[in-house]
């Protein structure tokens, strides 16, 4: 054999070896299962035709199901104004796997006892997002779990909680920008055994029948929500919280706007707009600093600033005007204003149109 075939032999050899190696070594690209297609005429057929990394696709429509997403996929409805999961009275969605989200559904019905419109159980990160959840027992639940984000749903008229029962969680628990209302018992309750992070921030909360937001965790941060008209605004049974830039108003039904129980230890609660609530606070706590919050009226009747409770709290500078109602504030619209080439341009302009204005005069 000449050197030249031998060369060629392996040249041949080396290139389809390279050929099968990236056959092999190429990632695998997730696919999306639309849902009604034959096969996957219901949800459940398509989660269970999926592969992890998958998405869900589901047209609109109502599915009558009790879906159990035991997949580590996206499971995303075409919007929560147009695709339903009737639970029938059972638990709409029971989340078993990891790296899971559920986007874009109208989630109700699951209006037997001890069923939820999502329950998450024993999973590692569930992204709840952009959904509809209303007319269920208990709206989310989320037990022995890591990592749970609850973003942008309508969380409302349950017949219980909306958010409650978020135990036993590693890692971080987000609840943002959500409008949890009219719900009978929380809006968010019994947030407790939390190892790790919890914030709860922007979200709407109002017309709960009990807590709008009830904290059972350390460590947590609440801001920037708009906490009204529920039986308690706050009720915090836990230390090392910080409480911050929130609206709460008109919190009366059954107790107070920011309550610390005696289990309270260490809490910040700064710049908060506290107004019109009955009563305002109540301190039983101990070590919690109240300090730069807006209060109407004052916690401890006119002029005075203690807050009512054993601690004998007291906010130490109370701001004169809500901080919030100003950040909110419209801005102004701005004039413009001419620089001196402006007026020139401008005065060049309005000669030109003179010039043209009298040119068509005349022709008339």
């Amino acid at each position: 054999m000449d050197n030249k075939k031998k060369w060629d032999r392996v040249f041949i050899a080396a290139i389809l070896a390279i050929s099968v190696f990236t056959v092999f070594a190429a990632p695998v690209s997730a696919d999306i299962i639309y849902v009604p297609t034959p096969g996957n005429e219901t949800i459940q057929q398509a989660i269970n035709n999926a592969s992890d990394g998958d998405t869900v696709f589901v047209w609109n429509g109502t599915y009558y199901e009790n879906v159990i997403l035991n997949k580590s996929i996206t499971l995303k409805g075409e919007g929560k104004d147009v695709v339903t999961i009737d639970g029938g009275g059972n638990t709409c969605i029971y989340v078993i796997a990891a790296r899971t989200t559920i986007d874009g559904f109208n989630v109700t019905n699951a209006t037997n006892d001890y069923n939820y419109g999502i329950l998450v159980s024993g999973v590692d990160t569930c992204n709840i997002t952009n959904n509809k959840i209303t007319n269920n027992n208990g709206g989310i639940y989320a037990i022995s779990s890591n990592n749970i984000n609850i973003a942008n749903n309508d969380i409302t008229s349950n017949l219980n909680d909306g958010i409650d029962d978020i135990k036993y969680i590693n890692g971080s628990v987000t609840i943002t920008g959500n409008t949890i209302s009219n719900n009978r018992l929380d809006g968010i309750g019994d947030i407790e055994y939390i190892n790790g992070s919890v914030t709860i921030t922007d979200n709407t909360i109002s017309n709960n029948g009990d807590y709008g937001i009830g904290i059972f965790t350390d460590n947590a941060t609440i801001s920037n929500n708009e906490i009204t008209e529920n039986a308690h605004g706050i009720w915090v049974n836990s230390s090392n919280n910080t409480i911050v830039r929130n609206m709460i108003a008109r919190n009366s039904g059954a107790d107070t706007g920011v309550h610390l129980t005696e289990y309270a230890k260490y809490n910040e609660i700064h710049e908060n707009c506290i107004l019109n609530n009955m009563p305002q606070a109540m301190d039983n706590g101990t070590g919690n600093n109240w300090d730069r919050n807006y209060w109407s009226p004052p916690p401890g009747g006119p002029g005075n600033y203690t807050i009512p409770g054993t601690a004998g709290s007291k906010d130490n500078d109370p701001l004169s005007s809500c901080p919030l109602i100003a950040a909110k504030a419209p801005a102004k619209a701005k004039v413009p204003t001419l620089t001196p080439i402006g007026l020139i341009a401008l005065a060049g302009l309005l000669s030109v149109i003179a010039t043209v204005s009298i040119k068509i005069r005349k022709r008339e």
